[in-house]
């Protein structure tokens, strides 16, 4: 493996990079699986987000909140809250997502770097690591359910 981006990594793929692709790969095969499986996708009761296609959506949603913490980048035809799209529509704001976190990650950022974000009326200081975390466990902690409600209708 060759290196990527600024991160010097003893020649190999630094390992943020390699999560978040790992993350793309993982949300991108997971939406193309439960496209038309809509008997799979009703919700039972006491689900957080409800089927799988709010899941999808909440996905893309906070995905795009932390790359928007990091860059102050947002997509114009973004996912909003309240707004839910079929799966088949998100399949082009996760991939807008992947291509902008791989440009996000190549340039010369310091993870360690205490930086203000706006969230909410007043800026917070945060490590610039810790939106980057978020984002590849808030895909993971959410990508969970859409298994559960999966193999609630044994697929």
């Amino acid at each position: 493996m060759e290196r990527e981006g600024p991160f010097p990594y003893s020649g190999l793929v630094h390992p943020i990079p390699a999560l978040f692709r790992r993350n793309a790969w993982a949300t991108a095969r997971l939406l193309e699986f439960c496209e038309g499986r809509p008997e799979s996708a009703a919700p039972a009761d006491g689900d957080v987000y409800g089927g799988i296609e709010p899941l999808f959506n909440h996905i893309v949603i906070a995905e795009t909140g932390y790359l928007r913490l990091v860059t102050g980048e947002l997509p114009e035809d973004r996912v909003r809250e309240g707004s839910h799209r079929p799966l088949e529509v998100l399949r082009e704001p996760a991939r807008w997502l992947a291509e902008h976190w791989t440009a996000a990650l190549a340039t010369d950022r310091d993870p360690e770097a205490v930086l203000p974000y706006q969230r909410g009326d007043d800026p917070e200081l945060m490590p610039d690591w810790i939106p980057l975390v978020q984002c590849i466990h808030h895909g993971d902690d959410h990508r969970t359910p859409v298994a559960t409600l999966l193999g609630r209708h044994g697929v």
